[in-house]
Parts: C-alpha cells; structure tokens; sequence
C-alpha cells in the first residue's frame, strides 16, 4: 500500500514522509466528500430535501465519512462513505431525478480530476520555468501541493471507474436501473441479489492475486487502473496541446 510504502522510503525525510501522507489524506476526504456532496446537492435541487434534513448538503467531512470505512481505505485500500439518504417520490420527475443524482457523484470525481490535473500542470510548469519559484514558496509546500493534486486526480479517477461499475450498490446499478425503467427483467434482479458477492469475490480475488504475484488475475484493480489511465492519458493529449 501507498502508506506504508511511504514510510518505508528511506530516502525521504520525516518531515516531508509527513506532509505526504498528509496531502494524501486530504485527497481521500477532497474525493469521497464531494462525491456524496453532490449526491446530496443534486437529490435537494431535484426536489428531495432528504439529504438536507439528514445533514448531508455539506462539505464538512464529518457528516460524509464513515470513520471504519475510511480507516480500510487508508490502511487497506477499500472503503466507504456513508450513503447518502434520498427519497425519490420526492423527485419532481423520478426518473430524471434518479438518473441525475446517480450520475452526480461520478461526474463530480470527473470534474475534480480534471481541476487536479490542471492545478498539478501549472505547479509543475510553474516551478520548472521559473526555479526561483521552488524556493519563494518553498519546497515543503511544493511537495504538499504536488502530492495533494496529483492524487486527488487519480483517487477521483478510481472513483468514477469503480462506481459506474453496474453493481449493487454503487451508482452504476441504479443508472442501469433507472434507464432499463422495469426492462431489465432477470438481468437486474441477478444483479441486485449477486452484487454484493461479486464485489465481495473480487476484492478476495484481488488479495489473493497479490499473494501470489499474478496482478493479471485482478479483474477489479486492472480494470480500475485501465479506465483511469484512459482518462489521465486523455488529460495528457489535451494538456500538450496548450503547452
């Protein structure tokens, strides 16, 4: 894992061992906070005030994180925040309603992985065109911020990969479900009784997959690390055509 890589480095300091497990803290709670943010924002501007009187129209992490569930994620590489409550009767249309507040979260993890790429660019631009630019801001700073904006980019880049996944209970499924609208028939109802094993298998198959060092056989973290490293690449394409 990232963290105990870090700390395992010899060849960086404690202070900077500090400010880099630090920066990547802040991204965990930058991504998984504005995902369910805007779950929350988009169910009460669709017309369900659910989220709001559960205290859940906020960016304060506390109201977002389950503290086990983060604990995985920082220690273990899998965890979960806390869902967002909505009740679509409320929704001025259902269907519309459903499909945008699915779609809220993955497109929030988009959007900030494209702010985070291009904030990491003009740092790195920055700091390479104008050297003295390293030591006004100094180079713990610089660090901070390097490390805070490229894994908030790629940390939002697993989330969108790994929730438009169409499984139970992750945003995928119910897009799928809303937009089958009752069509989906054996499929969704295979779906909803066979996700939660499914997901459960891949992650065991993950860990066995380290093991025994064959990474080939994790379906879930290759075909996260494929979506993700599209996109980036995608940033990239963009990016060199104003640089």
């Amino acid at each position: 894992m990232y963290i105990f890589e870090v700390f395992s480095n010899t060849t960086i300091n404690p202070g900077q061992k500090i400010i880099i497990i630090f920066a990547y803290c802040l991204a965990l709670l930058t991504a998984f906070v504005l995902h369910e943010f805007a779950h929350s924002w988009v169910a009460v501007k669709m017309g369900d005030d659910t989220p709001k009187y559960n205290g859940r129209l906020t960016i304060n992490p506390v109201a977002h994180i389950d503290p086990l569930g983060f604990a995985m994620l920082f220690f273990l590489g899998f965890g979960w925040a806390k869902p967002v409550p909505i009740n679509p009767a409320n929704f001025k249309n259902r269907k519309k309603g459903m499909i945008w507040v699915s779609l809220a979260g993955v497109l929030a993890n988009f959007v900030v992985a494209m702010i985070s790429y291009i904030l990491f660019v003009l740092l790195s631009v920055l700091c390479a065109r104008v050297p003295a630019m390293y030591d006004v801001l100094g180079g713990l700073v610089v660090i901070f911020f390097a490390e805070y904006f490229s894994w908030t980019c790629m940390i939002c880049l697993f989330l969108f990969a790994f929730n438009i996944l169409p499984l139970y209970p992750l945003d995928g499924s119910k897009l799928l479900e809303t937009v089958l609208d009752g069509r989906g028939g054996k499929f969704t109802y295979f779906l909803k009784r066979y996700s939660n094993y499914i997901l459960i298998g891949l992650i065991f198959l993950g860990i066995v997959a380290d093991r025994i060092g064959f990474p080939q056989i994790d379906l879930l973290s290759n075909y996260v690390t494929f979506v993700s490293n599209l996109i980036y690449n995608l940033f990239d394409m963009i990016g060199s055509l104003f640089l």
